[in-house]
């Protein structure tokens, strides 16, 4: 089920913007305090960056992010790009996965499987999970979940990344139901606090009318 726990507006131009990392991790702790180290932050590329890498595994933060795949990880104690990783990797299950798109369906064929890492300078174990037929460039993901050979465990970490579909829908859905990209108000903090406003509307229709 979708259950939406977060969503702010922000400008890079408004006074006390530091980065868009900032933004990220801001968003990411103050989820941390209401749920502690329940869940699994889950992001596309964009996630791939040692300043996010890094606080999420001080912190102890469960995560599975898709890599660009130029990232260096250990394998065997040898440091290899990802996307050579990824190309080697053995991909011992399949399973077809139905698309919507523009209100047609689309299937795809998969193959997924998965390499113990770790990440240089860090003594963490990390899992790259390698996911084709999507495209000519594998998924790879890399999480702090514990992979086995288990054909459950690895189809559960493709779940989560493709449940970033649902997500995009629902904003999208957010945003065409509340006209939230045509809202007027004069200020930025009221655009912001609309912008709140909506969030509750939407919880409201998730979950409670959703009951």
């Amino acid at each position: 089920d979708i259950v939406p726990l977060y969503h702010e507006l922000y400008s890079t131009v408004a006074p006390g913007f530091k980065s868009e990392n900032a933004q990220i991790l801001r968003c990411i702790e103050r989820i941390s305090k209401k749920v502690g180290t329940r869940g699994i932050y889950v992001m596309d590329r964009g996630g791939d960056r040692g300043t996010i890498l890094k606080p999420l595994l001080d912190n102890k933060r469960q995560f599975l992010i898709r890599l660009v795949g130029t990232r260096h990880l250990l394998y065997r104690g040898k440091a290899v790009e990802a996307r050579q990783l990824a190309a080697s990797c053995p991909l011992p299950y399949a399973e077809r996965v139905v698309k919507e798109q523009q209100g047609k369906e689309k299937q795809y064929y998969i193959e997924f499987g998965f390499r113990k890492v770790q990440l240089p300078h860090r003594c963490e174990p990390l899992y790259l999970v390698v996911v084709k037929g999507f495209g000519e460039e594998p998924l790879m993901l890399l999480t702090t979940v514990p992979m086995r050979k288990k054909r459950s465990l690895l189809w559960w970490a493709v779940e989560a990344y493709l449940t970033r579909w649902r997500i995009e829908e629902t904003i999208r859905y957010i945003k065409q139901c509340y006209n939230l990209e045509d809202i007027r108000v004069m200020t930025y903090e009221r655009l912001r606090n609309m912008a709140a406003l909506v969030l509750a509307t939407a919880y409201f229709t998730a979950v409670h009318l959703g009951l």
